[in-house]
């Protein structure tokens, strides 16, 4: 099965070095402190440690954007950070990587979203997970950071080859974002793609669908049995314009051919900054 794979996969690989993407949703820091276990509090019967170690790692629609990256893409990322060390982080992960992250805009009055995990371990014990933080504003985007986005992809997508969409529920793609986008792919005939975790139907008209098995079932409300059910419900999803399961492709599409670069947009908002 793995050669089958690869047989099919190198060929899509080499045509996609260069094609210019644009990836946009809900960029995640994925935080992670390392500590060596010292002893136990005298304060509660936890454990103290002694941080030896921090990094951070594109979480969510940023590790989209640097998956696209490593297999050759070249890369627009766009979505909403705060103005704090997580989007730092995240910026200069993507921008090692090639990526274009002007697209990521800074809100001072919102937190980057982060998912920070405490490791504990020593010399002689296995590190593992004690806990993990979350952190992010439920709040949804203002509408000048939502102008602004939209003056950026009026922008950017004259030069785009493809566009991804990776919903994680946290409101970067509004109404107003997601509409542009899915009408810019399908009057320009250009590939789309979502990941939605929780509201697929939301994006009706869109090219591909990808959803895991239980993402699928749940949108339809109903089980999958077997691979052949797959397609079938997959297509209940986006109706009346049902979007192509990317899970389960009947074939395997070529990447677009690339088009003329048109002048490059910028948004008002300052960009983000390794």
């Amino acid at each position: 099965m793995q050669k089958e794979q690869k047989a099919v996969l190198a060929p899509l690989i080499a045509k996609f070095q260069g094609r210019r993407i644009l990836v946009i949703g809900d960029m995640v820091a994925d935080v992670y402190i390392d500590g060596r276990i010292s002893r136990i509090s005298r304060e509660a019967p936890v454990l103290v440690l002694e941080q030896a170690g921090e990094k951070i790692i594109a979480g969510g629609a940023a590790n989209v954007v640097h998956n696209c990256a490593t297999l050759g893409g070249s890369v627009t990322a766009v979505g909403l950070v705060g103005d704090d060390r997580q989007a730092d982080g995240i910026c200069a992960v993507l921008e090692n990587a090639g990526v274009d992250t002007t697209g990521l805009l800074r809100d001072a009055e919102r937190p980057t979203i982060s998912k920070t995990r405490i490791i504990a371990g020593g010399r002689a014990t296995v590190s593992q997970q004690i806990v993990r933080l979350d952190r992010e504003s439920h709040a949804p985007m203002s509408r000048a950071m939502e102008s602004a986005m939209l003056r950026y992809l009026d922008g950017v997508l004259p030069e785009t080859d493809g566009i991804v969409l990776s919903d994680y529920g946290a409101g970067t793609i509004t109404e107003a974002v997601k509409g542009k986008l899915i009408g810019y792919a399908r009057e320009h005939d250009i590939p789309s793609i979502v990941d939605s975790r929780y509201g697929i139907h939301r994006f009706s008209g869109i090219g591909y669908v990808k959803q895991n098995d239980a993402e699928l079932a749940a949108a339809v409300g109903r089980k999958l049995p077997d691979a052949p059910a797959i397609p079938t419900r997959a297509k209940s999803t986006t109706s009346p314009a049902p979007a192509t399961p990317a899970s389960v492709p009947s074939s395997s599409p070529s990447p677009p051919a690339s088009r003329p670069r048109a002048p490059h947009g910028s948004a008002t908002t300052p960009p983000a900054s390794p």
